[in-house]
């Protein structure tokens, strides 16, 4: 049994109907507005988006929000796993930058080894951080 959508007298979705339930004077196509439109329009041959640039933020927000939350929690998860020790008033150091650090840290302390071999200095972890 075939399925109709009632086009409403502003163009929009007016939603679907059997043929038995269909009333005169109702406009109506066989195609279906597809499910990712907020706002339904009918434009006279295809459902378009009615909903304005705002509508759509609005309505789309808490998906939005779920998507920035997992990625946020990625982020995180990575930045620990690397930068369980570090960090520069606050802010997690980038794995790549960590690596960087560690080469430049243990770079530095062999040069100084080569001018004081027996001096028990280094140089120290972390300058960044502050007590």
């Amino acid at each position: 049994m075939d399925i109709y959508t009632r086009i409403l007298d502003d163009n929009t979705f007016g939603g679907n109907w059997l043929e038995n339930q269909l009333q005169e004077g109702w406009n109506f196509t066989l195609l279906q507005p597809s499910g990712n439109l907020i706002s339904p329009l009918w434009n006279g041959t295809d459902w378009i988006e009615g909903a304005t640039e705002q509508e759509r933020v609005l309505a789309l927000q808490p998906e939005i929000n779920s998507i920035i939350s997992r990625y946020d929690a990625e982020i995180e998860r990575l930045c620990l796993k690397h930068m369980i020790r570090r960090d520069i008033k606050g802010i997690p150091i980038p794995p790549e930058i960590e690596i960087e650090y560690d080469k430049l840290e243990s770079d530095c302390n062999a040069e100084i080894k080569e001018i004081l071999p027996t001096a028990s200095y280094s140089r120290p972890s972390n300058p960044g951080k502050q007590k």
